[in-house]
Parts: C-alpha cells; sequence; structure tokens
C-alpha cells in the first residue's frame, strides 16, 4: 500500500532535513566526531572548538577544519603542525608568527621542498633542513645557502672509502635525490664525488634520468 502523507507531514519533513546537526557538548564524544569527519568541528560547542586535543584531531583529519577552530587555538604550535602535516602550504599562512620556528619549517619543507625559499635565511643552512628540502624537491638546491652547496665533504674516491664518509651535503643530496644533479654547478657536477652514487651500473640504470644523465658515466670512467 503506497503510504499517504498530510501536506503537513510533507512540510514537516521537508524542513528537518534543513535543521542544522546537533551540537556536540561532551568532549570525548566530539574527538569521536571529528576524527571520523574532521569538518563537524562545526557541529561542536563553542567552548571545545577552543580545545586543542579537540581541534588537533579535526586537522588531522581534515586540515580545512581549522576555519572552525577559535583564533585563540590557532596560535597554538601543535594545531599549527597537524595542519601543516596535511597541508603544508598553511606554512605561507602562519609564517609571520612561526616563519622562524625550526619545528614547523621542518614539517613544511619536508613535504613541499620548494618552501625553502619562504624560510628564514638561517634555515637554507640547517643541514637537516635543506636536506630534508632537496629530497622532497630537487629544484629546492637553488634556494640552499651557498655554504651548504660547497660541502664536499665524502666527495672524493678513495680506496678506503667507507659509508661513514657520506657527509657533505653535495653528496647526502644526490643520494637522496638523483635529479639534484641537474642543478648542481658544471665543476660539482664533473666531480669524480658524485660517482658514490653512479659507482653501481645497475641502480643507476633503474633511476628513471639514467638517460638524461647518462653522459656522466662517461665521465666519471675518464676521471678514473
Amino acid at each position: 500500500m503506497t503510504a499517504i502523507f498530510s501536506p503537513i507531514d510533507l512540510i514537516a519533513n521537508y524542513f528537518q532535513s534543513y535543521l542544522p546537526e546537533p551540537l556536540y557538548v561532551d568532549k570525548a564524544t566530539a574527538i569521536e566526531k571529528v576524527t571520523e569527519d574532521g569538518r563537524s568541528l562545526r557541529f561542536v560547542i563553542k567552548q571545545l572548538r577552543d580545545d586543542e586535543d579537540v581541534v588537533i584531531a579535526a586537522v588531522s583529519r581534515e586540515p580545512s577544519a581549522f576555519e572552525f577552530a577559535s583564533p585563540r587555538v590557532l596560535m597554538d604550535k601543535r594545531v599549527v603542525l597537524a595542519i601543516i602535516r596535511k597541508r603544508p602550504f598553511y606554512y605561507l599562512e602562519v609564517k609571520n608568527r612561526f616563519g622562524s620556528d625550526r619545528d614547523i619549517i621542518l614539517a613544511a619543507v619536508s613535504q613541499i621542498g620548494w618552501l625553502l625559499k619562504d624560510t628564514p635565511e638561517e634555515y637554507r643552512s640547517d643541514f637537516e633542513i635543506a636536506l630534508a628540502a632537496v629530497k622532497e624537491s630537487a629544484e629546492a638546491f637553488n634556494s640552499v645557502d651557498d655554504s651548504l652547496k660547497h660541502d664536499l665533504r665524502g666527495a672524493f674516491h678513495r680506496k678506503d672509502f667507507t659509508e661513514e664518509d657520506h657527509t657533505g651535503f653535495v653528496v647526502q643530496s644526490v643520494r637522496a635525490n638523483s635529479h639534484v644533479i641537474r642543478y648542481l654547478p658544471e665543476k660539482t657536477r664533473r666531480l669524480r664525488a658524485i660517482s658514490i652514487y653512479t659507482e653501481n651500473p645497475e641502480l643507476f640504470k633503474r633511476n628513471k634520468s639514467y638517460e638524461r644523465y647518462s653522459f656522466l658515466v662517461g665521465v666519471f670512467q675518464s676521471m678514473q
């Protein structure tokens, strides 16, 4: 039998679909809901949208949920880190306040390497930060401080060469991301040192860039 609805029932059902979701007033429930859907943060009571734990749970699920958080909680470093780990470009939005925070910078450039160019100068000479940036994006090598670009420790072949000798920034960069080769100065590119990466031809050939850099093999062989 077909159900028969009165006009009042139809109107009630229509408006029911537009009623707001119930507000979550309990912290545990709020965390559970925003963990499932970060943007559910908008249905959390005002006090809990000012709670670091609730907001971190929300932005860790959906970084755009930060728009529902209180201004105060968005000044918390833990919250900012949680957002940047999901949305690294957020670093540009908080650069004025957190632009010199090492942890936040590292989190950002580890995901979007070329953001290194937007960091304070002193961090472009930070070995760990610069290496994390070029590992993600070889192009970031252009923003690395010159002091690191000329760090060739471990770059010269020796018969007793060991893993511990791979200490220089240039060598570490090439090992982390072979595409860095294209951004090295011509003189540096031709150093026997970079053969650290190419001394194993089979490993080099498995790299998609082999054809582009195949000329290096001949250069290294001629330098032996």
